[in-house]
Parts: structure tokens; sequence; C-alpha cells
């Protein structure tokens, strides 16, 4: 019943009715129902996008079923806590859980779920750039559905292995495997596949530069994601019809396009705002049902108490309960008071964030814009790194909004996004080159603006003039010590700081930064390595 409310959508009665049996279950020894309750709890709250309730629910489940040593729904239940924990970045904790869905799947000889925990454990790794191991791990998916003949898993693999291909610029293999999955969701009509690779395939074909091709997926795409309301998938098509007439130099309808690309992310925006409001709800349902199930609990002690005592105890204690509810009553009022005005005024941060986060996209264009139309080399320079540093602060603004406080930043992550970001548009999609190793960083973001300017000012300077001629590579190591942290940007291109940012604007940026910041720079450059060593005092956690 609970599952089927789910299925239906209906996830605030399934999370009543699902609350109440685990209540009813409390006196019992935990069993394989109770488990199976807290598991359904989990997928309510992650399809509503709470990943904080989500993985409280699917770790009780997770407990419950090592205790009673059931191997089958332990292997499910390690595969959605490692679904909770890639979603939210945290990559480490989700290979954990699921290497424990891998092992525990085949000591069982459970294909399906081995497929499937292959197929997640793949995207973890390709998240992290490990192109070779998440290729293993998606051709090992792929044989076992292959051997099953599961044609929905065959896809699924087919387009991770597209997917894998086209990160490393390895644009034939990707379209291969794309057009591969692209027949398969055909034959099963699942139209939201399709959406996704027609877009992918647009990708290939632009950087291709075979346009006929990218139209023709193009409108594709178009035509299925307007069909069903795919907005996610209209908000990329758009964006890639903007891009297809950029190639074509048909300026207007590229402009067109964009502001399209534009109009569905603020479409996308409100179904954000309709899943908070949803989410505010199930929370305020939750806390109703918590203080009702407090309130029938003193009621039960009270009717134990006024059995056993008469007379002047009895009106004493009816009194005293009296009280006590009303203020339990005016401490709940409080309590939903400030909770709601919170959850307001963080909608309203939101929508903040997304107004700043556009203002910026379009100040990128119009510079993107101006560098492409400029006659001198000179200004076309001076547009791009304009253009390269408000995507830098881009970056940066979107790791902010993942943080309610708004006060820390995940230092690596931003790391992580920012080096093949700016490695792209200087070199191409080819990252083979560049080698990031970061420690797990967290800092105030009043030095997180300042050294994200920094960060992107080496970076640039890197790879404009940096790297060997024939074989360049570029290093990025973040590490953190116990009073500061340690940036360095090397490269083994010869003398890069003579060529590059000395004496330059960009220099001069970097050290009135690092000044700001309290931090010590030092350039190191011969004829093997250029390395630029940036040192931040942090406090002590």
């Amino acid at each position: 019943m609970v599952r089927q409310l789910r299925h239906q959508g209906d996830y605030s009665q399934s999370l009543n009715l699902s609350d109440s049996l685990v209540q009813l279950q409390t006196a019992l020894p935990k069993n394989d129902y109770l488990a199976a309750l807290h598991h359904n709890m989990g997928w309510c709250y992650l399809d509503l996008g709470i990943y904080d309730l989500a993985l409280e629910h699917f770790l009780q489940c997770h407990l419950i079923y090592q205790g009673l040593e059931n191997n089958l729904p332990l292997a499910i239940s390690s595969n959605s806590i490692g679904n909770i924990y890639r979603l939210t970045g945290r990559y480490q904790l989700a290979h954990s859980y699921y290497q424990e869905a891998i092992a525990l799947s085949s000591s069982l000889d459970d294909t399906v779920r081995l497929i499937t925990a292959l197929n997640n454990i793949g995207l973890v790794k390709l998240a992290q750039y490990q192109h070779e191991k998440a290729h293993s791990d998606f051709s090992a998916s792929l044989n076992l559905a292959m051997r099953m003949s599961d044609s929905l898993k065959i896809s699924i693999a087919l387009l991770n292995l597209g997917e894998n291909y086209r990160l490393q610029n390895q644009l034939d293999s990707a379209e291969y495997y794309y057009m591969k999955s692209l027949a398969i969701k055909e034959v099963l009509d699942q139209k939201t596949g399709l959406a996704i690779l027609h877009n992918n395939l647009v990708e290939i074909y632009l950087t291709k530069n075979k346009l006929t091709k990218a139209e023709s997926h193009l409108e594709a795409a178009q035509s299925i994601s307007e069909e069903h309301g795919f907005l996610e998938q209209l908000a990329k098509n758009y964006q890639l019809w903007s891009s297809y007439y950029q190639h074509l130099g048909l300026y207007e309808q590229s402009l067109d396009a964009y502001r399209e690309y534009d109009r569905y992310q603020d479409s996308l925006l409100n179904k954000e705002k309709t899943r908070a409001i949803s989410e505010m709800r199930v929370r305020f349902e939750t806390a109703q049902k918590e203080k009702a199930l407090l309130e029938s609990q003193e009621r039960s002690k009270t009717q134990k108490a006024l059995l056993e005592f008469q007379s002047i105890a009895i009106w004493s204690l009816i009194c005293a309960v009296v009280l006590l509810a009303i203020a339990g009553f005016l401490l709940y009022r409080i309590y939903v008071i400030n909770r709601r005005a919170k959850d307001e005024a963080n909608l309203r941060m939101r929508e903040q964030h997304h107004r700043i986060e556009n203002n910026i996209s379009v100040l990128a264009s119009v510079l993107s814009l101006a560098a492409q139309n400029s006659v001198s080399e000179e200004a076309r320079n001076v547009a791009r790194d304009g253009e390269n540093r408000l995507n830098a602060m881009n970056l940066l603004h979107k790791e902010l909004y993942w943080d309610e406080a708004c006060i820390v930043i995940r230092l690596d992550t931003y790391v992580i996004n920012l080096v093949p970001h700016l490695y792209g548009l200087f070199k191409g999609p080819d990252l083979t080159a560049i080698k990031v190793e970061t420690d797990e960083v967290e800092i105030d973001v009043n030095i997180a603006i300042p050294l994200s300017l920094i960060l992107t000012e080496l970076l640039m300077n890197a790879f404009k003039h940096g790297g060997h001629p024939q074989h360049p590579l570029w290093k990025v190591h973040l590490s953190k010590h116990q009073s500061h942290i340690k940036l360095s940007i090397s490269d083994n291109g010869p003398d890069t700081v003579k060529h590059g940012v000395d004496q330059s604007f960009g220099l001069n940026l970097v050290h009135i930064l690092t000044k700001q910041i309290r931090g010590t720079i030092n350039a190191i450059s011969n004829s093997d390595e250029t390395k630029f060593e940036l040192s931040v005092p942090i406090k002590s956690s």
C-alpha cells in the first residue's frame, strides 16, 4: 500500500502511513517489514529531493538488514545509500557502498542488481575523471546485460560508455555507442533516454562541425522534449540551438535561441519552487504528526496517573497537564512560525541565486560575442579573459548556492570543476594533459572569492603560455594542513613567468588578492618546469 501511494506520487500519504506503521513496530523486534518501511520513506524523501532525511531512513533500513543478516535487501539498501552520497558529491562514501552492493550481489548471483551497482560505481569514477576504471565498470555492466538480453540495461550501459568517451574527446567512439543506445531506446520507446541521446549527439556533431547531422538530432530532441514536457532537455536543446546558429554565423537566431533557453531555465526554477513548497509541506506535516504522537503519549500518562491519585492530587495533576499543554502549544507555534520564516527566506535566497547566475551568464555571453566580433586581437583577448573570469565566478556562485548558510565553500569541488572548464576553453576537451589532486577542503566565503580569482588568473596563465610543445602536462595540487592550505599550479613548459602573467594586470591582481587574504605566493621557473605555490592561513578545525 505504501509503495503504491509512492508510485502514484502521493508522497505525503505514503510517508504518513509508513510512519504510523513504524510506530506500531517500535515495541516489536526489528524485522524485514520495519526495514522495508524505512526504505520506502527513504525513496519518498529522495524523490522530493530531501536528501538528509532520505539518507537517515536508508541508513536505518541498512542497520536492520545487517542485524538480520539478510543479504538480498542489504545489497539494495547499499545501492540506495550510494545513490544519495553520489548525488550530494560525497564520492568516496558512494564508492564504498556501491562496492558493498557489488560484493553482496555477486555472492547472491543476483545479476540484475550487480548490473545496476556496476553502472553506478562507474558514474562515480566518471565524475572523478577516472576514465579507464569507469570504462571497465560500464563494460562489465554491458556484458552482463547482454548475457541476460536485458535491452533497457544494455541501452543504459551503452549510453554511459558513450558519455565516458565523449568526456575524453574520443568523439568517434562516443558517437558509436550513443547510436547503438539510441537504436535500442527507439525500440523500447523510452522517450527520456531518446531526448538525452539526441542532445548528446548534437554536442558531438557540433564539435566535429557536421552541422547537417547536428540539425537533424536537434529537431528530434526538441520534438520529443516538447511533446512530453522534458524541461531540462528542452533548456539544453535551446542552448545547443544557440551554439548551432553561432557555427552558421546567424547571431540573431543564436540570441533568440538563447532567450528560449533562459525562459526554460526560469520554468525549471518554478518547478524547483514547487518542489521546495512540497518539501516544506512534508516537513510541516511530519512535525504535526510528531506533535500529535507526543500529545497522545502524554494523554496516556495522564490517564494512568488519574487512576492512581484521588481528590486534590487529581485536580492538581489536571492543572499541571493543562499548563504543560498550553506551554507546549505555544512553544510549538513559535517553532512552526520560525520554521516557516526560515523556509521562506531560503526560497527567496534561491531566487536571488538564480537571478545572479542569469546575470553572470548574460554578461559572459556579451563578452563572448564581443570577442568574436572584435577586429583587434588585443581586444579579443581582453574580452575572452573577462569572460573566463566571469565563468570562474559563476562556478564559485554555484558552489555557494548549495550551502544553505552561505558561509563556506568546498574548495576541492570548485577546483575539480574549474580546472577542466578553463582547460577546455584554451586547449580543447581532451583532459589527458591535466592532473588534479585535492584534499577535502572547506573555506570561509570571504577567503573563497579572492582565492577563486587568484586560481583563475594562474590557471589562465598556465594554459595560455605553459606546457611542453610536444608533451604538455599541467598539474594542480590542493592540500590541507593544520594552520594553512597550500595550492600549487605547475606545467612542464620553459619559464612561463617571464612570458605569462609577469608584470601584467593578472599578476598584479594575484599579488593584491594574496595580500588581502594574508597569503604568500612563490614563483619557481626554469627550463623544465614553471610552478606557482600559494599558501593561505586558515583557522584550525
